[in-house]
């Protein structure tokens, strides 16, 4: 497969019919398949989810993107996403449309990327246009657990590859996207960073859009020292008390390992997989440095997605992150878009073989996650999809949370997953984590084995139970290791049991997550919340 100049993209013809139509079609056929997916799975969002609508939700209600209502704490994560979603509530009100937007950013992010691809095969076999389709397919097959979890990464990625896009071509929008970005996923902030930098060496500061880019910063960030005094989300100091993990740990997580694989052979694929990616970044690096040749737009453009998606894998397990479901594309679509982009545009057949293995290696394990996905939901059984274990419990929380609302709204609830629970009882929410209550954080992390099992439980600490005195605290065994085992507590809550599952959930053949046998609503006696009642309505 001979190499492409990128420089001769600039000089191209538009758009053909011929290329119009198929990009036409894999819009089309992506659209399908998430759609597809997404609606089936749309009712197993994730925790975290409900977070962002209950942000969104007293946005609309109250005109501050507060958690709680009367405390100004910046929760959100994602500021353009809970902006959006407040919108999504005026324009739609509450209903269940996430699955939609979502499915449709994905098909959005893989026609980009087929269009990455495509202005480079104009010339080429048809046998080398075919493949290319698996590029789009791929980077579905990346986004599907984010779609329909209804997170943010969607957008992220999307508006990540419309700004390649735009540098390729060069368009005054690259830089206000990237900017856009940056506050859907803070991560992304270093790339537009460093992009700002770049633009001004090279003074095409202007011509990529940095004054928009200037001026949607500006305002975000005004409106965000408005709100909260602050830019920083608090989960940014929560999850770094909270998760004390190895870098390993984070690989290990951002990496999932199939069920049937050795440590032996785990270890053999992540020693191969470091030493081509190794090879491959340094040698394209090098190119750069010592070819002129090799200082096109595409080659420069290729290479940063690469980079970036590297820098942001060492960034996680440095910082011994945990890698939520969500975070693994905003790694996996930069580096399997930008790597596919140097196959067809390096000369040297060496680094192309190595670039191919390498991208078997990494992304085979995410093919077989989407077939499972498809094939669940065909024969309805989501026992097959570990993944929805784990909304199961959403469901659960989401049950709970609306039963006490319904007989107990001016109680304080609490727990350490505040998503759901949030969501469905309006009313106050104290964090045992820390990331919508930061006085919780004082007594994070938590010590392992002495107050939790492993550090990758975002337990309640004792000190905090006690020192607020909630009316009731929710938590599954797994959360609430320390508060459960401490006498003190149990003098002053009723402790009312309930299965980890709804029956529902668990007709369908679902199991609890993580080994977790109960769910534990705990009742302050002589509380704002009559035992009674709380028992009587979750019962």
């Amino acid at each position: 497969m001979a190499a492409i100049d990128g420089r001769a993209i600039k000089e191209s013809k538009p758009v053909g019919p011929g290329q119009a139509f198929m990009t036409s079609v894999v819009f089309l056929c992506s659209l399908g398949l998430m759609l597809f997916i997404t609606w089936h799975y749309r009712f197993e969002m994730s925790d975290d989810a409900y977070i962002h609508l209950r942000i969104a939700r007293n946005f609309v209600e109250t005109g501050h993107p507060y958690f709680n209502a009367h405390e100004p704490v910046m929760v959100t994560s994602s500021p353009v996403w809970t902006l959006l979603l407040a919108l999504n509530e005026v324009l739609l009100g509450a209903r269940n449309v996430l699955w939609f937007w979502n499915a449709l950013l994905a098909a959005v992010a893989a026609t980009v990327t087929y269009l990455l691809v495509s202005n480079l095969l104009e010339t080429a076999r048809r046998q080398v246009k075919l493949f290319a389709l698996f590029v789009p397919l791929t980077v579905l097959a990346s986004l599907a657990d984010s779609a329909f979890l209804g997170m943010e990464t969607p957008l992220a990625v999307t508006l990540l590859l419309l700004a390649a896009l735009a540098f390729m071509k060069p368009s005054s929008i690259a830089l206000p996207l990237l900017a856009v970005a940056s506050f859907t996923r803070y991560e992304m902030a270093v790339l537009f960073a460093a992009a700002i930098v770049v633009c001004l060496g090279t003074r095409t500061f202007k011509e990529y859009g940095g004054i928009a880019a200037s001026i949607i910063t500006a305002v975000l960030t005004l409106w965000l020292f408005s709100q909260f005094g602050t830019i920083i989300p608090n989960a940014v100091a929560a999850k770094s008390k909270g998760y004390v993990l190895s870098s390993a740990q984070s690989f290990a997580m951002l990496r999932p390992q199939p069920a049937d694989s050795t440590p032996l052979l785990n270890s053999l694929i992540l020693l191969v997989l470091s030493v081509i990616l190794f090879f491959l970044v340094f040698s394209w690096v090098g190119a750069v440095v010592t070819s002129k040749s090799h200082r096109d737009t595409y080659w420069i453009a290729s290479l940063c997605l690469v980079l970036w998606g590297c820098a942001l894998s060492g960034l996680y397990m440095w910082r011994g992150t945990y890698i939520f479901h969500w975070y693994a594309p905003l790694v996996y679509v930069p580096v399997l878009v930008g790597m596919v982009l140097m196959i067809f545009l390096d000369p040297s057949t060496l680094r192309k073989s190595a670039a191919c293995l390498f991208l078997v290696l990494a992304f085979l394990h995410i093919y077989k996650h989407l077939e499972l996905l498809i094939s669940s939901a065909v024969t309805n059984n989501p026992s097959r999809v570990l993944l929805l274990s784990e909304s199961a419990r959403v469901h659960s929380y989401l049950a709970v949370g609306r039963a006490l609302y319904r007989t107990c709204p001016h109680s304080q609830l609490l727990t350490s997953e505040i998503g759901a629970l949030g969501y469905s009882f309006p009313g106050t929410i104290l964090d045992g984590f820390g990331l919508a209550s930061p006085d919780a954080m004082k007594y994070q992390p938590m010590q392992v084995p002495k107050e939790r099992s492993n550090p990758f439980l975002g337990s309640i600490p004792i000190a905090f139970a006690l020192e607020k005195h909630a009316d009731l605290i929710v938590t599954y065994d797994h959360f609430g290791e320390a508060v459960l085992a401490s006498a003190e507590i149990h003098s002053q809550y009723d402790d009312l049991t309930l299965p980890p599952l709804q029956a529902k959930d668990a007709a369908e053949g679902r199991t609890p997550p993580w080994g977790i046998k109960t769910l534990h609503v705990l009742v302050r006696k002589n509380g704002e919340c009559p035992v009674a009642m709380a028992t009587a309505s979750v019962r």
